[in-house]
């Protein structure tokens, strides 16, 4: 994708690391017939492309769900989750109504803080999504003690695989799907899941992209009404990597009145200086109360 190599040269890589160095392979896989066989699947020659042009839009989330997963002490492997939810498709949005990057529904994405009114939905937002999604996994896991029923109860709900634990008598995933207790989909996610992390272990060094840890998201308080497509121009921003940055604004704009302090969109750290710059008269007058729907600056600004 143009947007994701362009923002890979936004800094020089001295230094620099590739994913699969900074997501060391850490959980353990069951040797189990499914498994394999969906690791032969994401493995084939066929779906080879695919499996390399979704690392490189891991890489665009890659540094800051990183860091999420490692405040929290999980398993940094669960940054392939969405992968088997959206293909890391900021805007996914499946036939049941799940939405983002994590595919969050709108009841669960509400019970986790999250706006999903007209103007804005949250569960586009990487930043926000990636934290609700994460709690949702860890409080699974606490619960269940396993991350195999933490990432059933993902897919299924936790109270639908604590029914199916407390009804059976049975506290493993495995047995729990040989005797029936789970749902098909949920019985074939998990497998699935490891499968894909099996595939991408088998990938060579050079197919995986770098993460330059210099590459960060910030997040910045802007005026209501800043249009992504024109500050990203103004300030020398790769073309749409503003708006795929910021999905949740479905028409590009920062909504208005929604905080006295601005709306706090997200910014590649390489930039976060000329955005700045760029917006400071409209921040300015934002703060003499001076209507700006548009970000405006002077003439070769």
């Amino acid at each position: 994708m143009v947007t994701v190599a362009l923002l890979a040269t936004m800094a020089p890589h001295l230094g620099a690391q590739t994913l699969r160095e900074a997501i060391p392979a850490k959980m353990r896989i069951p040797d189990h017939p499914r498994v394999k066989r969906y690791a032969a699947y994401y493995a084939s020659t066929a779906h080879r492309p695919w499996l390399r042009e979704v690392l490189h839009c891991v890489q665009f989330y890659a540094d800051h769900i990183l860091e999420q997963l490692d405040q929290r002490g999980m398993p940094a492997e669960l940054i392939f989750l969405p992968v088997i939810e959206s293909s890391y498709v900021s805007t996914a949005t499946s036939p049941a109504g799940a939405v983002g990057l994590w595919q969050l529904m709108p009841v669960t994405a509400r019970l986790n803080g999250l706006d999903t009114d007209g103007a804005v939905d949250e569960r586009h937002d990487f930043w926000k999504a990636t934290e609700a999604a994460l709690n949702i996994l860890r409080v699974n896991y606490e619960q269940l003690d396993s991350w195999e029923l933490a990432l059933a109860a993902y897919n299924a709900g936790f109270g639908r695989v604590r029914r199916a634990v407390r009804s059976s008598g049975v506290d493993g995933f495995w047995e729990l799907r040989e005797r029936g207790y789970l749902p098909r989909e949920t019985s074939e996610y998990v497998p699935r899941y490891y499968g894909l992390l099996l595939a991408l272990r088998s990938l060579p060094e050079e197919e995986w992209p770098l993460l330059d840890r210099r590459q960060r998201w910030r997040r910045l308080a802007v005026p209501g009404g800043t249009e992504m497509e024109r500050l990203g121009r103004l300030a020398g921003v790769p073309a749409g990597i503003l708006r795929r940055a910021n999905a949740e604004l479905g028409d590009g704009l920062t909504p208005a009145g929604r905080d006295r302090e601005g709306y706090r969109i997200k910014v590649p750290d390489a930039y976060y200086d000329r955005i700045s710059a760029v917006l400071a008269p409209a921040i300015e007058a934002s703060r003499q109360q001076v209507r700006m729907p548009y970000v405006q600056v002077p003439q070769g600004g």
